[in-house]
């Protein structure tokens, strides 16, 4: 694996974890909602390696790697990507009713009677591992390797 690639996401890695923590202490739930489905989609594109375009695949890719809850609301033909990632980026709020709080819940996104709830502390901790995660698997997997190659390539790199 190229050192300058993992460097890369490694710093990617550092600075969203930072620029969300900053966000969730200055109690910016909505932004931090924003910015942590955003960022959903951006590890999804290094995970399918995927440089630009295909946003709801590499959102929904990433987003069932947060865990079995997620993969859940996704296998139950909950429309998150359109519904909280589009809503969020597109205009500023979750398409159907909903709730954005600095808490902590079963999931970091639940829905239910048709309503969303993102507890935004959850999510920031369920995204974290799963960021290490893939860091771990893509250093130990050749073909995550050449996916990420793929993601970065025209890129600038990190350092």
């Amino acid at each position: 694996m190229d050192m300058n690639e993992l460097r890369t996401i490694k710093k990617v890695r550092e600075f969203m974890f930072a620029d969300v923590q900053r966000g969730i202490d200055g109690k910016a739930n909505f932004m931090v909602a924003l910015a942590l489905s955003v960022y959903t989609e951006v590890w999804g594109k290094f995970l399918e390696g995927i440089p630009r375009g295909n946003s709801p695949q590499c959102y929904k890719s990433f987003f069932r790697r947060l865990g079995k809850c997620y993969k859940k609301l996704l296998d139950d033909g909950i429309d998150v990507y359109h519904d909280v990632r589009c809503g969020l980026v597109h205009s500023y709020m979750i398409e159907r009713t909903s709730t954005v709080n600095m808490g902590t819940g079963t999931c970091g996104i639940t829905y239910s009677n048709g309503k969303y709830e993102f507890n935004i502390l959850t999510y920031f901790d369920d995204f974290k591992r799963a960021v290490d995660q893939y860091i771990s698997d893509v250093q130990a997997d050749k073909k995550l390797q050449s996916k990420l190659k793929d993601a970065l390539r025209g890129k600038p790199i990190l350092i």
